[in-house]
Formats: structure tokens, C-alpha cells, sequence
């Protein structure tokens, strides 16, 4: 029925076809053909494919990498209001991929994709406050947006928070709520964490 309503060019099914393809579910993964059909699902209007077919070019999925292409659909979307576009704008512009580097504008834009509850965006704004990257260092307000990314299941966040309240960085200084934090980290596959518990004298908990 899925494979119908694509070819009767629903720009729902058509991306959605694009997506099983794209990570090989129920198909043999085909990335060149997920990029062809999301290139037409987004020439539909479907946000969410236009987002992944900014992706493939940013990535060079299914098609020859083209930067440029792939941000200047990442700007359309992010002015759209989309969280995940605003940040990969920001990565971008921080990192000068596919555009001129702007630590000022790439900060901006995370900003408005954490604002909006996003977790990576959330940790990115921690390390440009913690670096004094594009905005003034504030290491209170980055241990703030790392706390929030960490809660919301970001790993490195986990780490980041555990090591600030380890080292009294940016708030007190508080060994139960590093370990806790630790431990949190390791659950998502940090060895550095595990190595943080073992100075602190606790036994890292790993699942089996």
C-alpha cells in the first residue's frame, strides 16, 4: 500500500518510502535511491524531506557532497521554525561547512533550536558558553544548558555536568550529584566517566 501511494506521487508516502531505503528497512539499504525519492517528496513541499535531502548533500548520502546546496535548504527550513534545521545551521556556520564560518550567527541559531527543546542544541550552547564561542563565556550558564541537555538523555551533557559539579565549575562544587551524573554518562557508553567513578572511589554500575 506504501509502495502505491508513492507511485501515485503522495509526498508523504514518497518520503516515508524514502526513509526505508535510506536505512534498509524492509529493503535492501539503497542510500542513491532515497536520495531520488526524497528529492521528490521535497519538490512536494514536505518539510521533513527537504531536511533530509539538505542532509544527503551536507553528508553525501545517495548523491555527490554539495555543501553549499545543502545549507542554503537548511536556511529555508531553520527561518521555517525547524528545530533540527536551525541546528545543523548553527553546526555549520560554527564550523564553516558549506559557508563562510560565523561563530556569532552559527550561536544564534543553536540557541533558537535549544530554545525550542532540542538536546544536541541544548549541549552545543553549553560549549559555546563554556568556550566563550560567538557570546561572552558564562560558565554558570553553560553548566545550566548542559543540566538541561543531560536531562533530557544527551550523554555527553551527562559528562560535562558531572565534571562541572565534580570541579565546582559554573556552580558548587557537589560530589554525590557528580558521581550521579557519572554514572548516568557511563550508561551511555562513556569511558571517561567510568574512569571519573573509579577516582572517586565508586564502582561504575555497567549493565550486562
Amino acid at each position: 500500500m506504501m509502495s502505491e501511494a508513492a507511485s501515485l506521487g503522495e509526498p508523504l508516502a514518497i518520503a516515508a518510502l524514502a526513509g526505508f531505503f535510506d536505512y534498509g528497512v524492509g529493503t535492501k539499504q539503497d542510500r542513491r535511491e532515497a536520495f531520488r525519492l526524497y528529492k521528490i517528496a521535497a519538490e512536494g513541499g514536505l518539510s521533513d524531506a527537504q531536511y533530509n535531502l539538505a542532509m544527503c548533500y551536507m553528508e553525501g548520502a545517495g548523491t555527490r557532497k554539495n555543501r553549499p546546496m545543502g545549507v542554503s535548504l537548511l536556511k529555508a527550513l531553520a527561518k521555517s521554525g525547524m528545530p533540527d534545521a536551525m541546528y545543523q545551521l548553527g553546526y555549520a556556520l560554527r564550523y564553516g561547512i558549506g559557508i563562510q564560518p560565523n561563530l556569532k550567527s552559527g550561536f544564534k541559531w543553536e540557541s533558537a533550536a535549544a530554545a525550542q527543546g532540542l538536546p544536541d542544541a541544548m549541549y552545543s550552547v553549553g560549549v559555546c558558553l563554556s568556550r566563550g564561542e560567538g557570546v561572552r563565556q558564562d560558565k554558570g550558564a553553560a553548566m545550566e544548558w548542559f543540566l538541561k541537555a543531560a536531562q533530557k538523555g544527551h550523554g555527553e551533557a551527562c559528562f560535562n555536568v558531572a565534571y562541572y559539579y565534580e570541579n565546582g565549575i559554573g556552580t558548587d562544587r557537589d560530589l554525590k550529584s557528580a558521581k550521579k551524573w557519572y554514572q548516568r554518562a557511563v550508561k551511555h557508553g562513556d569511558k571517561d566517566a567510568v574512569a571519573a567513578l573509579l577516582r572517586l572511589g565508586k564502582p561504575p554500575e555497567i549493565a550486562a
